[in-house]
């Protein structure tokens, strides 16, 4: 149930999402409650919901050496029960009323978030403060919950760049706590005993010690009285003393080389950044550092290039945390035999361009006009507006998060200089770790070098309808935001691509996104910056909630732009879909990122389990088809192949666009008309054969030999439209059932769910649960037995209606922004549907019975029909 934010690998995402989410919607209003806690609220009434973060002083920096992991365990815990309620009531309360209710740990803090419609807000409030101030941390579930931390722990451990990140923690950040994981070791958690997390959480869980933010659609006197009875009922305790630490010298040898196996080599590197993460110190170092690397013309990329080094995308930026523990993290991907002297160097030279007259203070105004920008787009995620600044919460001063667009506007020369010389005085603190194959472990000495010398008529909101050349578009106009979100979808994907040459789809879109004929790279990125504009073509997997609708039926692309910029941005979106500059060097570009992804699926059990599945559901069909390719795929396909591809693709017969936002829909159509219309119309398109329904199938075992072992059960099935919301509904109830017998009561998985979802013109039903190598054979009957007792059971109408709420609340947290608006009006359109299908879909759920349940799962959830792959 609780998603995990934390490590080397959504650090890109989070430190991109950070400085987008510069823009308070309203006005931040705070107090502190007499028991010391702090209150910040931001009202925002975009959307009927609203979301409740607290913030905790109780991360790796505060766990005593012998309890490491203490801070993610114990969050654990505090779904346990409390004085009042059993955990399972924890989980039915927080379900009747649609909440989403989850927690993260980072090295400095923990994150309770809660988002809830506004009608439940008060419960919501006094269910999150029952579990921070009331748990008791259940002796009869610490060996269960143990269980499941490890579970997680081998989840995490599974991914191949888990231990490179630990590795590199461990060397850069020797002698801190931030060295230690945040989740602990299998030592340190077999180690750990209730009494010290008892203590621990009885030590640091006192108002004093947290914030307490909420956003969302509130009348501020009556959300303040609310506050009061929930959380500002707990009892006053002194906050906990404040932990002495400092950064130790680094060691004269501080690059490390190692090993690795497989490609890419990696070079990781930090120094310390000893700033308060609220302070304008910090917020002027991430507007340099994000001047001074983002981009093809980027400095760091300038410098990286000129000593020979390829460009891979390094990031650079700002690790923020509670003072002293504030790191700079560069992170790039080079070229097998590169020297790390040189990496460093172009590094270091980066880091100078930040000072007075250096090359990053004249992009400067280029950041802070994106950065304006997609301010605008972000305001529509509430739910990620205390998640993304968490670190710079605790102990900020009054009005930090008051209006954060006039903080940065009021940066000046001062502010960028002290930045400046903060970064370039860490430098000599530098320690780095470059690991990859054909490296022999040793040490060396690197010492940045000398610096040089400086230098009338009502209209229609919506329209649907096609182009002459076969493209279809559906238009809305929505004016309750500032966002105007277009969605491109291309039909079908792994169809289309001729066999032996799997993931060219994906390759033509990761090239589209580069250049076009028009723009080379830097132009086209510094046109975009300067629109605001933010174009995805393919999700980013290293994180969890992005990576979600990566299929083989379509391909797609997107585009968030303020709506005074629409117009340029249509066309520039057009000129990429059209004229991409298909050339040798994009291709081999975008195929060294399709290589790393292949390199992870292939390590992945949960990857692995999900394609071996789909292979036994649909032999044969192309939903079986890798989306990324394999190696062997990628290495066939050449700029010829791809060019001829790209002329059969990108055709109106195969795009389906979609439009939200509040440009007058007339306007948006002639504008399509205007810059898709010349696309050319393509070929007839073949329908593409549907899956058939699954009868028994012989299970499939992969041997993999990673630290978690992975099932994957499903089957293919024709469901009556009548009975979509029913059996959604029983889906769900189901999913929860078998969570918490295998999960919260057993301890088996980290993570399992059922799910249901179109699949190629039928419906397709999962069971996916990753569990050690040792429980498989537990696990696949505990699914087993759960499917057969949950179909010979009668629901209650009350359990009914609480799993109600539950999909309602998803489904709308899934439609609150507009991309995700037009995204489902363009699946509505690819399958077929009538406009504003799915929003009536979920206000039927409403209507479903108890009887409804029982009866479909009857029809519907056989397991005996269950294809099963296991990944050992």
């Amino acid at each position: 149930m609780r998603d995990r934010l934390e490590g080397f690998r959504v650090r890109r995402y989070l430190v991109a999402l950070a400085i987008l989410l510069v823009a308070t919607p309203s006005a931040a209003i705070e107090q502190t409650l007499e028991n010391g806690l702090r209150v910040i609220l931001i009202p925002h009434r975009a959307n009927p919901m609203v979301a409740s973060a607290v913030v905790v002083g109780a991360g790796v920096v505060d766990e005593p050496q012998d309890a490491s992991g203490a801070s993610h365990f114990l969050e654990h815990l505090l779904f346990d029960g409390t004085e009042t309620r059993s955990q399972r009531q924890l989980y039915d309360d927080a379900d009747r009323m649609g909440a989403y209710n989850n927690a993260t740990t980072r090295e400095d803090h923990t994150l309770f978030t809660l988002l809830v419609a506004k009608e439940h807000a008060e419960e919501g409030l006094a269910l999150q403060a029952d579990m921070l101030f009331h748990s008791t941390i259940p002796e009869e579930n610490f060996e269960k919950e143990r269980k499941i931390v490890l579970e997680e722990l081998a989840r995490d451990r599974a991914d191949p760049s888990y231990d490179l990140e630990a590795a590199f923690r461990a060397m850069a950040y020797a002698g801190t706590p931030i060295a230690r994981p945040v989740l602990g070791t299998e030592a340190s958690l077999a180690a750990i005993k209730r009494p010290q997390v008892f203590a621990y959480y009885k030590a640091r869980y006192v108002p004093g010690n947290m914030t307490l933010v909420v956003m969302g659609d509130f009348e501020v006197k009556e959300m303040q009285s609310a506050i009061a009875r929930t959380f500002g009922a707990a009892r006053t305790g002194p906050p906990p003393p404040a932990l002495a630490g400092r950064w130790p010298a680094p060691p004269k040898e501080n690059v490390a080389v190692a090993p690795a196996e497989k490609e890419p080599t990696r070079l990781l590197a930090a120094f310390p950044f000893e700033s308060a993460p609220w302070d304008d110190t910090t917020a002027a170092a991430e507007i340099l550092l994000a001047a001074a690397s983002e981009g093809k013309d980027s400095p760091l990329l300038r410098a990286l290039n000129a000593r020979g080094v390829t460009d891979h995308s390094p990031s650079l930026g700002v690790e923020p945390r509670r003072l002293p523990w504030s790191t700079v993290v560069l992170d790039t991907r080079v070229d097998a035999g590169v020297d790390p002297k040189a990496v460093l160097d172009a590094f270091a030279e980066a880091i100078r361009s930040t000072r007075p007259g250096g090359e990053a203070r004249t992009r400067i105004d280029r950041v802070l006009s994106k950065t304006a920008s997609d301010a605008a787009i972000a305001r529509d995620q509430i739910h990620y507006f205390a998640m993304l600044r968490s670190s710079a919460i605790l102990g900020s001063p009054k009005d930090a998060l008051a209006d954060e667009t006039a903080r940065l506007a009021a940066l000046g020369p001062a502010d960028w200089d002290a930045a400046s010389s903060r970064l370039i005085a860490g430098l000599p603190l530098i320690r780095a770790r470059i690991s990859g194959p054909g490296l022999a472990a040793h040490r060396l000495s690197f010492t940045p070098p000398a610096e040089a010398s400086a230098p009338a008529e009502a209209r229609p909101a919506s329209r649907a309808g096609s182009l002459p050349n076969g493209l279809s578009y559906v238009v809305r106009q929505s004016t309750d935001s500032d966002v105007f979100a277009m969605h491109v979808a291309f039909v079908p994907r792994a169809a289309a691509e001729p066999a032996g040459q799997e993931g060219m789809t994906d390759l033509l879109h990761r090239t589209m996104a580069r250049a076009t004929i028009v723009h080379d790279p830097a132009a086209l990125e510094a046109r975009l910056a300067a629109l605001g504009a933010r174009v995805k073509v393919v999700d980013d997997p290293s994180v969890p909630f992005d990576d979600y609708y990566t299929t083989p039926e379509f391909s797609w692309l997107r585009l968030e732009v303020p709506a005074s910029q629409w117009r340029e941005a249509v066309t520039l979106l057009a000129e990429m879909v059209r004229f991409p500059a298909l050339t040798g060097e994009a291709i081999d570009e975008a195929r060294r990122d399709m290589k790393e992804r292949v390199t992870r699926r292939d390590g992945s059990p949960r990857e692995v389990a999900g394609s071996a599945l789909d292979g036994l559901l649909a032999p044969g069909s192309p939903l079986t088809k890798p989306v990324y390719g394999t190696e062997a795929s990628l290495a066939s396909i050449t700029q010829e192949t791809l060019t001829a591809y790209h002329a059969a693709f990108a055709v109106g017969r195969r795009a389906i666009v979609t439009v939200i936002g509040p440009v007058e829909s007339g306007a948006v159509v002639q504008a399509l008309a205007a810059d898709f219309g010349p696309l050319p119309a393509g070929p007839a398109l073949a329908p593409t054969v549907p899956p058939r329904p699954s009868p028994g199938i012989s299970p499939v075992e992969v041997k993999l030999g990673k630290s978690q072992a992975y099932l994957a059960l499903g089957m293919v099935l024709d469901v009556a439209p009548g009975d979509r919301p029913a059996l959604t509904i029983a889906v769900a109830m189901l999913s929860d059932r078998l969570a918490f017998d295998l999960r919260e009561t057993k301890g088996l998985a980290y993570s399992i769910g059922a799910s249901i979802r179109p699949w190629g013109g039928r419906t397709r039903f999962d069971v996916a649960m990753g569990t050690r190598p040792e429980n498989l054979d537990e696990a696949q009957a505990g699914i087993v037995g759960g499917m057969r007792a949950f179909r010979e059971a009668s629901p209650k109408q009350a359990d009914v209606d609480r799993t109600i709420n539950l999909a309602r609340g998803a489904a709308l947290m899934r439609r609150m922004t507009r991309i995700s608006l037009a995204y489902e009006a363009g699946m509505e359109a690819m399958r077929g549907q009538a406009p504003g299908d799915e929003r009536r879909f979920v206000d039927a759920l409403r209507e479903v019975r108890a009887e409804d349940v029982k009866r479909v799962a009857i029809l519907y959830l056989d397991p005996d029909r269950l294809a099963v792959a296991v990944v050992r």
